[in-house]
């Protein structure tokens, strides 16, 4: 196993419950959304830690440990800043901006791993990727439906964002739907998701090129746009004291079209499994 620190595909799963931690009542779990309807009444901020595990690539069936920081900071109704893994294999910064307790929407910056150094001997021939600089938009909306718990919400969000680094020079969206309760202390969020990807990002961490086919052994490959996963997150939190909560996490995606057939994946496995503990802190 290699030495690279890995959140940032590693750990999606367990921001859901301790960034909206930070908000005043507990939390909603779910960085794609702030499902929870009542507002902030005063700054909170949460900062926290998460262990986990993941695969080393898209594709790969090697997984690695993998660790990061959490952070949220949430001033008024709508606005807050956040910190941490996302569903899209990202370490994501991402604002909220609307003054709504239902819509949700503002730009992201996110950090995408590259690929090298792997344990698979043929993808580690392949010319290395570096990591990327991704830049966006998220937006969505929760409905309440059980006004005798208002942490119980379903929602439908997107979140969208395009290479900014010159590493692939390409885009992804991932449209989502989401369901959010709380049974006393326990916050739960379910999120079934699907990733679409552009030929630039295809090609680059699913295509093999004539110069990788010569370095690797492996078959040349010609990766298309198109929808390239499916997945479910599951969440947890549990808010044991005023300040303090830990959660668990896990989800599941699974490579499609392109992705799934590509020789980079048929090398690993198109069955892509994250998990996460986390702990956390309110103040």
């Amino acid at each position: 196993m290699n030495n690279r620190v890995a959140w940032a595909i590693a750990c999606p799963v367990l921001l859901a419950a301790h960034i909206a931690a930070a908000q005043t009542p507990p939390p909603s779990v779910g960085l794609e959304g702030d499902a929870s309807p009542t507002p902030a009444r005063k700054m909170t901020v949460l900062l926290g830690a998460l262990v986990g595990f993941g695969p080393q690539y898209e594709g790969s069936d090697d997984y690695e440990p993998a660790f990061g920081p959490v952070a949220s900071v949430r001033w008024a109704e709508g606005y807050a800043a956040s910190l941490g893994p996302s569903t899209m294999r990202t370490y994501q910064l991402r604002a909220d901006v609307l003054p709504s307790r239902s819509w949700h929407f503002g730009p992201l910056l996110q950090r995408r791993q590259g690929r090298k150094g792997v344990d698979d001997n043929r993808v580690d021939d392949l010319e290395n990727i570096d990591a990327a600089w991704e830049a966006g938009l998220h937006f969505g909306y929760h409905l309440g439906i059980d006004p005798s718990n208002p942490a119980s919400t379903i929602g439908i969000n997107i979140q969208a964002a395009a290479d900014v680094s010159n590493t692939s020079n390409g885009w992804l969206a991932q449209p989502g739907l989401e369901y959010t309760t709380k049974w006393s202390q326990i916050f739960f969020n379910a999120r079934l998701f699907s990733t679409y990807a552009s030929k630039n990002y295809m090609q680059e961490y699913f295509g093999i090129g004539a110069s990788n086919v010569r370095d690797s052994g492996l078959d040349f490959y010609n990766a298309d746009a198109g929808f390239k996963d499916v997945g479910l997150r599951l969440a947890a939190d549990y808010q044991f004291s005023e300040s303090w909560s830990a959660g668990v996490g896990l989800q599941y995606i699974r490579l499609i079209g392109d992705a799934e057939d590509s020789p980079v994946t048929k090398q690993g496995s198109a069955d892509q499994w994250f998990g996460a503990l986390s702990m956390s802190y309110r103040f």
